[in-house]
């Protein structure tokens, strides 16, 4: 995959069933997935917060005219029947308890993996949890995830425990 030129904004209702979609295909070896309930519930959670990064992407309206009505037509322009979507690419979140933020999940499709994006989720994170006044940041791991480890040690990161 090419580098992507996405956006980071707060998650909203309307993208859950991308989030989820990402959530089976970043873990699939989890016992239970989320359920767009779940994430629906976090999102009216005054501790919780999640962000997405996403990219717009053209697609063709349902509702564009006819060839022979557009040919005649007096206002036509290049744009007419597209339309801008967002393809949401990876997500993040963390519950702040206190002054302590834990970080949920980090996850990014697999066709965008390797270009940025999951740091630049991880820096948000981090700069969400400071605006909030957090003091600490904690997240938890698997042993096996080598890349996220090297990353979270990037940004200070220490371990602290292993189950």
């Amino acid at each position: 995959m090419q580098k992507a030129d996405y956006t980071i904004r707060p998650m909203k209702d309307k993208d859950i069933p991308q989030v989820a979609e990402i959530d089976h295909e970043a873990f699939p070896g989890e016992w239970i997935f989320r359920s767009h309930t779940s994430y629906k519930q976090d999102l009216n959670n005054p501790v919780a917060r999640y962000i997405v990064a996403c990219t717009e992407v053209n697609r063709q309206g349902a509702q564009q005219l006819p060839l022979f009505k557009r040919l005649f037509s007096s206002k036509r322009s290049p744009d007419e029947g597209k339309l801008i979507t967002e393809h949401i690419v990876g997500f993040a979140g963390f519950w702040l308890m206190l002054k302590d933020a834990h970080i949920t999940t980090i996850a990014v499709r697999n066709n965008y993996r390797r270009i940025g994006i999951g740091e630049r989720l991880l820096i948000s994170i981090i700069e969400l949890a400071m605006q909030l006044n957090a003091t600490i940041i904690t997240l938890e791991v698997r042993a096996s995830n080598e890349i996220a480890q090297a990353l979270y040690k990037k940004y200070g990161f220490q371990t602290r425990g292993r189950r």
